[in-house]
């Protein structure tokens, strides 16, 4: 059997044939170990990184882990951030299995000495003629400088007082000023009311005394008014008012060229 090999100046990986010649190793466990050990010290080495640089998928990767892991051949440790939190798991690849880390040693049936102790006696101490704190102080038993504390914080406690009665009287004030002007604007409005009426009314007046007026001109050039009923008077106005001559007449009188024909006639 004919086997190439390529020359060893690039692209090759030197490692120990130990786990190469372990039959108690799998051929999976074997290979991914190989692979690990050709990648260099700072790959990922978590289980989704070997994942995308092989076709098994994660879980096939976890079990050749754990095998190559209880041969040691590979420690896995977890390790956490500077708050504590658990970041990721650090991997220690070993090309030749390390033995397991031996237990600490335990002491069998430790023998204690039992110091006995004697119990203090405590004596419950005596109080001659305890005083009793008496909750009500007057302000007359107080010390000067905790009295002038005390009328100091009463000083201040009364400047609220008096700037919030000042802002009332002033909102008292304020009210009585927008009432004084509600009452005036309601007397204006009625007043105007008042003017509106007598407006229509002197309009109404005017109307009625100008109708009156131009009646009474009208029926100065009527023969007999009184005997001509409204029908007759109203188709006399239509025929006279549709006469062209009578247009021209108003048209020049609205014209102001009827006035002076007149004045000069």
């Amino acid at each position: 059997m004919a086997v190439f090999r390529v020359e060893r100046n690039k692209g090759y990986t030197v490692m120990s044939n130990h786990h190469l010649r372990n039959k108690e190793l799998s051929l999976k466990a074997k290979g991914l170990l190989s692979q690990m050990l050709s990648l260099p010290e700072d790959w990922d080495y978590t289980l989704k990184g070997l994942s995308l640089i092989n076709r098994e998928k994660i879980d096939a990767i976890r079990e050749a882990i754990k095998e190559l892991e209880r041969a040691g051949y590979i420690v896995r440790s977890r390790e956490r951030d500077e708050k504590g939190r658990l970041r990721g798991a650090d991997y220690v690849i070993f090309e030749q299995p390390q033995p397991p880390t031996p237990d600490l040693p335990t002491l069998e049936n430790p023998t204690l000495d039992n110091p006995t102790q004697e119990k203090p006696t405590l004596e419950k101490p005596t109080l001659e003629n305890p005083t009793q704190l008496n909750k009500d102080i007057q302000r007359t038993d107080l010390p000067k400088k905790e009295k002038s504390n005390t009328d100091l914080s009463s000083t201040l406690y009364s400047f609220p007082e008096r700037r919030a009665d000042a802002m009332s009287e002033k909102l008292e004030k304020l009210n009585q000023e927008i009432e004084k002007t509600e009452a005036k604007l309601r007397r204006a409005q009625h007043e105007e009311k008042i003017l509106e009426h007598q407006i229509k009314t002197l309009t109404r007046k005017e109307r009625t005394h100008r109708l009156c007026t131009r009646g009474a001109e009208l029926e100065r050039y009527l023969p007999h008014p009184e005997l001509l009923p409204e029908e007759q008077v109203k188709l006399f106005l239509k025929l006279l008012f549709h006469r062209d001559s009578t247009r021209q007449l108003i048209e020049q009188i609205f014209a102001g060229t009827g006035t002076e024909k007149e004045d000069t006639e």
